[in-house]
């Protein structure tokens, strides 16, 4: 027997009604069920243990060792590095450390074998690592060097100039910045890559990040002189060498 359309919707309100009064199979009993547990928040890092997560040189592989780089309040340059008889007064290269961090610091260095000319040339790798008492502290410092990096020119020449008598010859600088997030580590990305004048074909590559988690900011940075114009391995090696260090951190 078929049920008019209407007298089936009064019997289905109907049925929803009893619902509301009775419960429904299988609703459970003694009110609504327990709001589910949530983990706490890692603890802060704390410096003895940022020091000990570190990469120390020896664990970057064959001919790395360790090289002293002072720390004397400034960062690794984000924009352009001007070469020091062509700067002006009041020139800021090296971006000072946003606010009052505890700074540990690991470089290395690594005199790799030039294939093309059978000559070493220099490698660095740079861990800053900025403790800082809090998260917000942490994250005020990213965003302070976010804009620093953002108002780096994108394209920067640099005529030729002297160091101990000998003319350098000139470039052009392309400065490349772009947001970047490894794991749980947001911040962003800085590639420098100069363009040298046709009398030279060295080159040189600069890539380095700022990372942000909890409260601690790390800056990793890679530079590699070569003798060709272009260096094909360097962005594989930058990628290795940061990947070992935030693998130390997860």
């Amino acid at each position: 027997m078929s049920v008019p359309g209407r007298t089936l919707r009064a019997i289905c309100a109907a049925a929803c009604a009893v619902a509301l009064v009775t419960g429904c199979p299988g609703t459970p009993k003694g009110g609504p069920a327990a709001a589910p547990t949530t983990s706490p928040p890692p603890p802060p890092f704390d410096v003895e243990t940022v020091q000990a997560l570190l990469l120390p040189p020896e664990g970057l592989g064959t001919g790395w060792k360790g090289y002293d780089w002072p720390y004397d309040g400034t960062l690794p340059a984000l924009c352009t590095y001007l070469p020091e008889p062509l700067r002006k007064p009041g020139d800021q290269v090296e971006p000072k450390t946003p606010g009052d961090p505890q700074v540990l610091t690991v470089t290395a260095k690594a005199d790799v074998t030039d294939d093309g000319i059978g000559q070493e040339r220099p490698r660095f790798r740079f861990q800053f690592a900025l403790v800082y008492p809090d998260e917000d502290a942490a994250v005020a410092s990213l965003a302070e060097l976010r804009a620093v990096a953002d108002a780096c020119p994108k394209k920067v020449h640099i005529p030729r100039w002297k160091q101990d008598g000998r003319t350098m010859a000139s470039y052009d600088e392309f400065v490349e910045v772009r947001p970047l997030t490894e794991r749980d580590w947001p911040g962003f990305l800085v590639k420098r890559h100069p363009v040298y004048e046709k009398t030279t074909s060295t080159s040189d590559n600069v890539a380095l990040a700022v990372l942000q988690n909890r409260n601690l900011v790390l800056l990793l940075r890679y530079y590699a002189l070569s003798s060709t114009r272009s260096d094909p391995a360097f962005d594989g090696e930058w990628d290795e060498f940061r990947t070992a260090v935030l693998a130390r951190f997860a």
